[in-house]
């Protein structure tokens, strides 16, 4: 695959901004996945991961933005991440990279928080994504009003009070309406994780608005983000590969 380091100057963040983008080796119309790191990470969080091993011989072009500790998404200082992620940054992939434009060609994944704005992407975005995929996600943002980096999350995010009422709360019904849901959905867990019930609830809250489209992938804990990474290439490509395990 082809390893394309890019800097732009967003007009939504009104700032610089990089990603980078590995494109199969093709000059035919190719599907797209949009990548979201964790927080307290970046973008080559998922080069790390050796995410190239997993699509090597897929038609997919990996999309992976930096988001800064911003979770993707916007905030209380017009810092719009969500904006770039969901608006300007397909435009600008589309326009540069030959991308399928139907729906079907669409996914997006996210691992730690990456997750859940992954799937708040798809919601609010319906029609755009056909699948969304979780690594570990980190699913209760209230969470981290309630840890040490209170302060650090209040001043991207607001108060929690604001955030639970605002439109960027996963949680919030008043955001997930049964049209949203034209998008499978695919939370990857495992039962030891400290994340596990969130994914748990994650999965019995959205199954309410559409149960045949939200599937738990409850994975062993051995080899577990090996085997994630693995079942996320499975679920985008539809197809089971072997992959060496990591040593």
């Amino acid at each position: 695959m082809r390893w394309i380091q890019t800097q732009i100057q967003s007009s939504a963040l009104k700032m610089p901004i990089g990603f980078d983008v590995l494109l199969p080796e093709s000059k035919e119309p190719m599907n797209s996945l949009y990548l979201l790191h964790d927080s307290n990470m970046d973008h080559s969080q998922w080069l790390r991961l050796g995410i190239e091993s997993f699509f090597e011989h897929s038609n997919c072009a990996l999309i992976m933005p930096q988001g800064n500790n911003s979770l993707f998404l916007d905030t209380k200082n017009n810092y719009n991440f969500f904006q770039f992620l969901t608006k300007e940054l397909p435009s600008l992939c589309s326009t540069w990279f030959p991308l399928k434009k139907e729906q079907t060609s669409r996914y997006i994944g996210g691992i730690g928080t990456g997750g859940y704005t992954a799937i708040l992407a798809a919601i609010t975005v319906p029609s755009f994504y056909q699948k969304v995929v979780t690594i570990e996600g980190q699913f209760d943002i209230n969470d981290f009003y309630n840890k040490e980096n209170l302060n650090d999350i209040s001043l991207w995010l607001g108060d929690q009070d604001s955030f639970q009422n605002s439109a960027q709360n996963l949680w919030n019904p008043n955001i997930i309406s049964v049209d949203s849901f034209n998008t499978d959905i695919t939370l990857i867990t495992n039962s030891l994780s400290n994340v596990y019930k969130q994914n748990c609830e994650l999965c019995n809250h959205l199954s309410q608005y559409h149960n045949k489209k939200v599937h738990l992938e409850l994975l062993p804990d051995k080899q577990f983000i090996f085997q994630a990474m693995n079942k996320l290439s499975e679920v985008i490509t539809n197809i089971s590969k072997e992959v060496s395990p990591w040593q």
